[in-house]
């Protein structure tokens, strides 16, 4: 009696914390943001390590390029990181914050950048591969 006791003890705390327990999704590989129709030939890697996350991306935008670079988490669905800009129009918020929602499936992702300056926008990324 006591040894069921103790397995139903065990079932119970189990099933308890089962809804606590949050796998991260894997985003690392290649990504292209389709945030608005100004953005051309874009390419967005991920890298992954755990929960932590690198980021570089290079596009064209009205005729010039840009770079950024960047670094956060994931955690869950929940995708967030720091950038900063390495070339970019004048007048651009060099640093920022991307926020994301990776989407069920794993192939695209949406949210909001904001930058220093206090600007922000939409931001969405389809996974290539």
């Amino acid at each position: 009696m006591k040894r069921i006791l103790t397995v139903m003890m065990f079932l119970t705390v189990l099933l308890c914390t089962a809804g606590y327990v949050r796998a991260e999704q894997n985003i690392g590989g290649v990504w292209r943001e389709t945030s608005t129709g100004d953005i051309k030939n874009s390419i967005v890697i991920v890298s992954q390590s755990g929960t932590a996350l690198t980021v570089v991306s290079s596009w064209e935008y009205r005729g010039g390029q840009i770079l950024w670079q960047g670094s956060g988490s994931i955690s869950g669905r929940k995708v967030v990181y720091q950038i900063r800009h390495t070339m970019y129009p004048p007048g651009w918020g060099v640093e920022g914050t991307h926020k994301l929602d990776v989407s069920a499936d794993g192939r695209s992702m949406t949210g909001v950048w904001t930058n220093a300056k206090g600007e922000s926008g939409p931001l969405k990324f389809e996974k290539v591969r």
